[in-house]
């Protein structure tokens, strides 16, 4: 497999010739885009045409049932004890949506960069942040007891799985100027199984 950047306003002619290519876009609009401009082209009808997203909603797969976004703000509100209630100020669900959803962004992002663990100075932090570990054992807890997962703990090597790749020979990157840490690591696994250049 060969990965490699360009730009679809750069030299795409060395890729019109391509066929079983995975061309990953940085996102939906430049799929688009570059969709219109070469949809006459054989280049679209024997290629995969995905953006960032599909390609890692497609690279982790589980027979769990996945969380979206509200059910994991009803289960982040279920799992709640009083302190933690009475910590953030939660009478009741709808006080609780836009908090189940910072604490999920904020485990997304540290995940995404490879964060494992923070280390903070203010007190006021440090508190509010072991809080949010507790809440997440809690909430990683009720998902395994109920046999689902979300995005969050979807997107770990065991649920890894190359197999829509199996009719692809290369993945040619479009637009795609940085990598998170966790999509460098999504990258790796892929070297594992396919030739990278």
């Amino acid at each position: 497999m060969i990965i490699s950047n360009t730009g679809y306003f750069g030299d795409f002619s060395k890729y019109m010739n391509r066929k079983n290519t995975v061309f990953v876009f940085s996102n939906p609009s430049d799929k688009s885009e570059f969709e219109k401009l070469y949809e006459s082209e054989e280049v679209v009808s024997e290629n995969l045409f995905i953006y960032i997203g599909e390609l890692r909603e497609k690279l982790f797969y589980t027979d769990k049932v996945v969380l979206k976004e509200e059910k994991e703000q009803i289960l982040f509100y279920e799992i709640l004890d009083e302190r933690e209630r009475d910590f953030f100020k939660i009478e009741n669900y709808f006080d609780s949506i836009d908090i189940a959803s910072s604490f999920l962004n904020f485990y997304k992002e540290l995940k995404e960069w490879g964060i494992k663990k923070l280390i903070l100075k203010s007190e006021n932090k440090r508190k509010l942040y072991e809080i949010l570990e507790e809440i997440k054992k809690k909430y990683e807890k009720k998902l395994l007891e109920l046999n689902y997962t979300n995005k969050l703990f979807l997107e770990s090597p065991e649920n890894f799985n190359i197999i829509f790749l199996k009719e692809y020979s290369d993945i040619v990157f479009i637009n795609h100027f940085n990598f998170t840490v966790f999509e460098k690591e999504m990258l790796k696994a892929l070297e594992r199984s396919f030739s990278l250049e």
